[in-house]
């Protein structure tokens, strides 16, 4: 009977939501901004979810220059709760195929975020300068998902490499921000407890200078494995 209600409640938001920010964005179009305004609407939908958000160290995201931010990639709740973490001048990365979904794939585009095509090595020279000079054009901060796809679960996938090259060749730094276990969240579940958000410390290129790009991903990887760790033992109810 809660998931019914859910679903009743939540899909004509979700249609709103589509044509209301596909009309802001074509009157709006091109503004910098648009990616965070409609996150906001989204995140709402994690209320009506029957989730509390708490972020720790929200300071960390505000007030920087261009950076890349990483965050783990869990399931399809991902929309409604890292949109929160959504700030001015930000864009997303998605897979073309987002494209495809009804209302909200033209949405996805006319936003300003980027697709890639999966089909071709996302590592690939083409594919991630492409990116870089798209970036640098519009001169914005993204919102990666270094996994390349969702987990499923509440382990932290092994990190591709592209984020880290971008930020590299954007000169670019990186804010790890690690989501605690949404795959608990269930539809007739009237509450469904509190996620976790906790921001790292920002990583400076310049600072690692003497490692690679694998090295790199390897040690951000770590970090954000061990805070994962933490965050999900922590009580959420």
């Amino acid at each position: 009977m809660i998931a019914l209600l859910r679903i009743v409640i939540i899909l004509p938001y979700f249609i709103f939501i589509c044509i209301y920010g596909i009309f802001y964005c074509l009157v709006k179009f091109k503004n910098k901004n648009n990616v965070m305004v409609i996150s906001k609407l989204f995140n709402k939908i994690s209320i009506l979810l029957g989730i509390k958000i708490r972020i720790y160290q929200y300071n960390r995201l505000i007030n920087n220059d261009n950076c890349i931010y990483i965050a783990n990639h869990q399931n399809i709740y991902d929309i409604f709760i890292t949109s929160c973490i959504i700030q001015n001048n930000t864009i997303t990365i998605g897979k073309k195929e987002i494209i495809f979904i009804p209302l909200f794939g033209i949405l996805y585009w006319l936003s300003g975020n980027i697709f890639i095509n999966r089909n071709i090595n996302y590592r690939s020279f083409n594919n991630l300068n492409n990116i870089i000079n798209s970036i640098k054009k519009r001169n914005v901060s993204v919102l990666i998902f270094p996994e390349g796809t969702r987990s499923n679960s509440k382990k932290l996938l092994p990190f591709k490499t592209g984020a880290f090259y971008i930020a590299m060749n954007n000169n670019m730094s990186i804010v790890p921000v690690c989501i605690s276990n949404t795959n608990n969240i269930r539809l007739n579940r009237w509450n469904n407890g509190v996620i976790t958000i906790y921001i790292l410390p920002k990583l400076i290129f310049n600072s690692y200078k003497n490692k690679n790009l694998r090295e790199i991903a390897n040690q951000c990887f770590k970090q954000m494995k061990n805070k994962l760790t933490s965050i999900n033992n922590i009580k959420k109810y």
